[in-house]
């Protein structure tokens, strides 16, 4: 398979209201988590997954937006 671009360069991004639940959720559909979760420079924690046809995605839980 070709390598996936891995910069993060490229991507769109959801926010999601409760990080675990949305893992949870990956998880239950089986979807693979392509980086992270890990925390963000300003306190958000985000993830990456790849949508099926490859493009990347980010989700993102805002604490101090919920």
């Amino acid at each position: 398979t070709a390598r996936r671009d891995l910069t993060f360069a490229r991507h769109f991004c959801f926010r999601v209201a409760d990080m675990e639940e949305a893992i949870k959720s990956l998880e239950e559909n089986e979807i693979p988590i392509a980086a992270g979760p890990r925390p963000r420079g300003d306190g958000a924690s985000q993830l990456y997954i790849y949508d099926p046809d490859g493009h990347m995605v980010e989700l993102v839980h805002v604490p101090w937006l919920d």
